[in-house]
């Protein structure tokens, strides 16, 4: 971005946040973020960590809460019995960290990546198990439970907004849902009829009418009106899971599927949706789970642990 009141002029991809899993699965060990401002050239693990030992992090926003400051929101990623689910905001590039319950709910917890979304600091949505959906309207600061379960019981692990008012999400057993108010009150949209029972993995939503969902199995549909759902053919068979769904404009777009070994691959668009090609010279990689696209040509992805450490790629 240019020069502005908020701040000196950034270049695209420079600054960027990663989350994981704690150390080796061990119950003993963080979950760790690190952080890059050279575009992802290195790597700098924060000073403390949000979570007790034996927690993971699942979901990482970032946005503006003043002029000269990013909060860094954070979802834990595992069950706590005891709790609700809970995320953990820094002000400080992950120096210090406040906690936060999310709801009342013991035992729940954001599922996945997508199931935490930032407009900005005033339009925070997170999704959870049994259908419960949350707004945050202070940074994340406090919680309101806008869904628990009423519309579905399915466990939700998407969720996507286009402005404060028009948003969806989706999770397990083709289970989609969208709200025209801000998430006030969220309505049943039927999904493709030919998914009936399988769980949506991926989802970005361009438009109030427009929207790309990604499931197990490989498949990937979209709509263009809200409600007719079409099939779109991919290059790869229809086999393992797409695992996320980011466009960065109307035309460019990137996806993430995972074979059954795990072993994934990232795959682009620059035609709106209809036809996609591989972003070839992928680092041997042991499933991919999150990607963040930054340009029409350039993308970060994460995955899981390969050769003993956390995978993190750029695709250009």
């Amino acid at each position: 971005k240019c020069a502005d009141d908020c701040g000196p002029a950034r270049a695209a991809c420079q600054y960027g946040v990663v989350v994981g899993d704690m150390s080796a699965g061990s119950v003993g060990s963080d979950a760790m973020l690190y952080f890059t401002v050279d575009g992802g050239a290195n790597w700098t693990v924060t000073a403390t960590n949000p979570f007790d030992n034996g927690q993971a992090i699942s979901a990482v926003v970032c946005f503006q809460t003043t002029r000269e400051t990013t909060r860094i929101l954070v979802a834990r990623g595992t069950t706590d019995a005891g709790e609700p689910a809970e995320v953990a905001y820094s002000d400080d590039d992950g120096a210090t960290w406040t906690t936060a319950d999310v709801g009342s709910t013991n035992g729940q917890f954001v599922m996945e990546a997508e199931g935490l979304y930032a407009l900005d600091m005033h339009n925070i949505w997170l999704v959870a198990g049994a259908g419960y959906i949350y707004h945050s309207i202070d940074g994340g600061v406090t919680w309101e439970t806008q869904e628990a379960g009423v519309v579905t019981a399915s466990a939700l692990y998407c969720v996507k907004f286009t402005d404060a008012l028009h948003g969806y999400a989706a999770g397990a057993a083709n289970t989609i849902v969208y709200t025209a108010d801000g998430g006030v009150t969220w309505t049943i949209v039927a999904g493709p009829a030919a998914r009936a029972g399988v769980a949506i993995h991926a989802m970005d939503v361009l438009d109030m009418y427009t929207v790309w969902l990604g499931y197990t199995g490989g498949y990937v549909h979209y709509t263009a009106d809200g409600a007719n759902w079409n099939l779109r053919t991919m290059p790869f068979a229809p086999a393992g899971t797409i695992n996320y769904i980011a466009f960065y404009n109307s035309l460019v777009g990137y996806l993430i599927h995972d074979t059954a070994g795990p072993v994934g691959s990232v795959w682009r668009t620059i035609d709106g949706g209809y036809n996609w090609e591989i972003i070839p010279g992928l680092a041997t990689n042991s499933g991919l789970t999150a990607l963040y696209p930054c340009g029409n040509n350039a993308a970060f992805v994460v995955g899981q642990v390969n050769t003993a450490t956390g995978f993190v790629g750029k695709v250009y």
